[in-house]
């Protein structure tokens, strides 16, 4: 983990909001993938925000009266940091401690989105090594 980078474990193919979109595609769109959080773009994947599970449920409970007028942008959230694909993964973890945040969005120059790093995908991949150490280690004794 100390010698990998952001863009190394980033999840590049990230489904993306637009700005506008209205809040039934957004539904759709967390009904069709396992993210827990959405980047909202604008022109040139640009990032502008992201829409977590959490505040559409809270949305979808409480505004059902204006559910056909909201849009991607009465939705999203500021995004409380971010890092470049060449962050190397410890500092990544440490952003997230830092900002007490379970995603952290990989951007290039000009706040372009290139992916997303979510906090279980990191548990994921250590767990997934751990496990191939004890196995390794086991066919060896």
């Amino acid at each position: 983990m100390n010698k990998s980078l952001a863009k190394e474990l980033m999840e590049p193919n990230v489904p993306i909001i637009k700005l506008n979109t209205k809040i039934d595609d957004v539904i759709k769109s967390f009904s069709e993938y396992n993210n827990l959080y959405y980047p909202v773009v604008g022109d040139n994947k640009t990032l502008l925000g992201v829409i977590t599970i959490d505040h559409i449920k809270e949305v979808v409970l409480n505004y059902m009266d204006f559910q056909n007028i909201v849009i991607a942008y009465d939705l999203m959230e500021d995004v409380p940091v971010t890092a470049q694909p060449e962050t190397r993964m410890t500092k990544v973890l440490e952003l997230m401690r830092s900002f007490h945040t379970d995603y952290i969005p990989i951007v290039s120059d000009g706040n372009k989105l290139e992916g997303i790093i979510e906090k279980r995908s990191i548990e994921n991949l250590i767990s997934k090594k751990l496990l191939e150490i004890r196995k390794k280690s086991e066919e060896e004794v």
